[in-house]
């Protein structure tokens, strides 16, 4: 916590605003950083391997739990957030 504390303060340095004074502007791009800053993980995606395809309830389950992943993904991109996924292959887009 000290060490995102003192990242900030070194930020908010280099952009010359001064907190008590800020214009709406300045805090908007305070905020905007502040949520740049922060980075999720999500859990890699599953595969499903081929000896549980005939099984018909384990062979959806990976469909859901992708899809599942995909919505946290847009939601937290949404909102402003950095998000990649532990895999590394399955990168959402950041908008």
């Amino acid at each position: 916590m000290e060490k995102m504390r003192e990242e900030f303060e070194a930020w908010l340095k280099g952009t010359g605003q001064n907190p008590p004074y800020a214009t709406k502007r300045g805090y908007w791009e305070i905020w905007k950083a502040s949520r740049m800053a922060i980075e999720i993980t999500l859990p890699a995606k599953e595969v499903i391997k081929a000896e549980y395809t005939s099984i018909p309830d384990y062979a959806d389950w990976p469909d859901g739990y992708n899809a599942g992943i995909d919505v946290c993904a847009k939601v937290l991109v949404d909102i402003g957030l950095k998000v990649r996924c532990a895999d590394e292959t399955n990168i959402p887009a950041q908008g």
